[in-house]
């Protein structure tokens, strides 16, 4: 939209319509995040590939974080497009952050019973 009408002089077909735009970005970003994260094979980060990938999306993260802002900066309406940034950062941060920690090898967790009770009786003293 290149217009200079104030948000709250536009009429309510306008508002809907601008409003349902960015809810369809928003929410098809989301999906598509969804279905990838659940998609893509990754059961580890054990190899090269992995580690890429997930650079990789870090990269992708930090450049629509950057892409969204200038994107509010120049915007007609910045508070709808800053509510559609963040609702399009926010759930590929988490679904990036999820797929790292869901791919990270698993630590074996060896606490002998007799740690655990010195180590509780040295917290209850």
């Amino acid at each position: 939209m290149t217009t200079t009408e104030s948000y709250s002089m536009l009429d309510d077909k306008a508002r809907w319509a601008l409003l349902l735009r960015a809810s369809v970005r928003s929410g098809a970003t989301a999906v598509i995040l969804t279905v990838l994260y659940f998609v893509v094979p990754m059961e580890s980060v054990a190899d090269l590939g992995s580690i890429l990938f997930l650079a990789s999306a870090l990269v992708v993260v930090v450049v629509m974080c950057g892409w969204q802002g200038m994107k509010v900066m120049r915007a007609d309406y910045p508070a709808v497009q800053g509510v559609e940034a963040i609702a399009m950062v926010v759930p590929m941060y988490l679904i990036g952050f999820s797929r790292l920690i869901t791919s990270l090898p698993r630590l074996p967790l060896k606490i002998s019973a007799s740690r655990s009770r010195e180590w509780v009786a040295s917290i209850s003293r």
